[in-house]
């Protein structure tokens, strides 16, 4: 048993590193989660100090607490209370918590860790990880990890590899960013040895101020595999600017157009491999762009394993998106298209126009369908005349009286132009939902994380 520490240096003890590899204990950073034997580091932010929980952490079965410096005196008390608990003090938990990764990731590779595939872009990055994921599962069924949900930040990365088993072989992290230098930061945590860049589009622009900021951010990961003397490296050969990506060995470009590896039409995508044409179609999945994010991922997987092309494929035919990303819901016998769980200009505009298509493929008469468009979020100066445009492009595409949920609910309304109605909020349209999906067979339904408009059909 860990006998009880009051250390007063950043440093790691080793006891604790070791209930990790030998995976006996987690490392949590939040009470609620709390179950036995677990590590607990109390995060402290800037209106927060998770070292105020510790405590709490001990009564529900936390093993190992480590708190920030300033908390010192109390610890001092709680550790007489409690003498069979391993108590840390530290100068920093953040940076305690990324030096424990990154130690632990190296653990890992000495364990049959082989290789580690970061994931960004603006748009699609958590679909691409799940789908490569399945991919590689399909190929080595029980070695492949990836980050939960989308915790692809300072502290998520942190905690997906500290998550890790040491039985994985390939480890996929979803790394985003919201402030310039973030990637950079993140790859340093996670050493890729591998990496896929989505897309460039208009994410966070009220940090990025234009895509080209946001390219220069996300460049990072390629300039990190760079360091590095085998790397493999996919992405958008069509993007506007990631298809000027400079031609090196380890980068493979993924194209619809330019590029003539791969071509989609009507649900079907079609990949040229040493001259033979392999196509393979997937009816759970929406979109030209849905598919580039499959491509990718059966670029990346092919690169992994060259030998299993066909296996690849036959896997893309069966994957299904989770909750709320491109995921088509039956709900009162209405078809749902649920894609309500981030928004931003450019995957908005992809979204729409890859329903609107679905649509006219399958013979369905567009007002048939209820349009339900909330807010997009962290746009900065950009916001007016980004909501502004996709309302422009809404009714360009011929969408009939479209709902627009949220603050911004009213500039959609002005680039719309025509019948449409406007909600402050998910519970303002709640109240009167029913009346607007009689006679419908389908809703559309996306918008930014905060606006939760899955809430308007408690299907979640």
């Amino acid at each position: 048993m860990i006998s009880s520490h009051l250390v007063a240096k950043s440093l790691l003890p080793h006891q604790v590193l070791g209930t990790i590899s030998k995976n006996e204990y987690s490392v949590l950073t939040d009470t609620r989660n709390i179950s036995s034997d677990c590590i607990y580091i109390g995060l402290k932010g800037p209106s927060f100090d998770g070292g105020d929980y510790a405590q709490d952490a001990i009564l529900k079965g936390a093993k190992v607490i480590i708190v920030n410096q300033d908390k010192k005196d109390s610890m001092l008390s709680l550790i007489k209370k409690t003498p069979e608990i391993c108590i840390i003090i530290v100068d920093d938990t953040y940076c305690f918590l990324e030096d424990m990764a990154v130690r632990y990731r190296e653990i890992l590779r000495t364990q049959g860790l082989k290789k580690i595939i970061a994931i960004t872009g603006s748009n699609g990055k958590t679909t691409t990880k799940e789908m490569l994921s399945f991919l590689l599962e399909s190929i080595a069924p029980r070695r492949v990890a990836h980050t939960f949900g989308n915790f692809n930040n300072h502290i998520g990365v942190p905690l997906t590899i500290l998550k890790t088993e040491k039985a994985i072989e390939y480890l996929i992290v979803e790394i985003g960013t919201n402030h310039p230098g973030e990637i950079k930061k993140l790859c340093e945590i996670c050493d890729p040895d591998c990496g896929i860049i989505t897309n460039i589009g208009d994410s966070h622009l009220e940090f990025f101020k234009n895509r080209q900021g946001v390219y220069q951010e996300k460049l990072e990961l390629l300039r990190y595999l760079e360091k590095k003397k085998s790397f493999n490296f996919v992405t958008d050969g069509d993007d506007e600017f990631l298809g000027e990506v400079e031609d090196q060995k380890g980068v493979y470009k993924v194209g619809f157009g330019k590029k003539i590896n791969f071509t989609y039409g009507n649900g079907i995508c079609t990949v040229c491999y040493n001259g033979i044409n392999h196509s393979f179609a997937n009816q759970k999945i929406l979109g030209q762009h849905n598919f580039k994010n499959l491509a990718l991922a059966v670029s990346m997987t092919n690169l992994l394993f060259p030998n299993s092309l066909l296996a690849i494929l036959e896997a893309a035919t069966r994957f299904v998106p989770s909750k709320n990303r491109s995921q088509f819901i039956s709900w009162n016998n209405i078809t749902i298209f649920s894609d309500a769980y981030n928004a931003n200009p450019s995957s908005m505009e992809a979204s729409l126009k890859g329903f609107v298509a679905h649509l006219k493929g399958n013979n369905v008469g567009i007002e048939k369908c209820l349009f339900i468009i909330g807010d997009m979020y962290e746009l900065g100066e950009s916001t007016e005349h980004k909501h502004i445009g996709i309302g422009k492009i809404a009714n360009e595409l011929g969408i009939k009286n479209p709902i627009f949920v949220g603050r911004y609910s009213g500039l959609y309304q002005v680039g719309f132009g025509s019948e449409s109605t406007c909600f402050n909020s998910v519970q303002d349209a709640k109240l009167e939902i029913k009346t607007y999906i009689a006679n419908k067979d389908w809703v559309f339904l996306k918008g930014s994380r905060g606006v939760m408009l899955e809430k308007l059909f408690d299907f979640n």
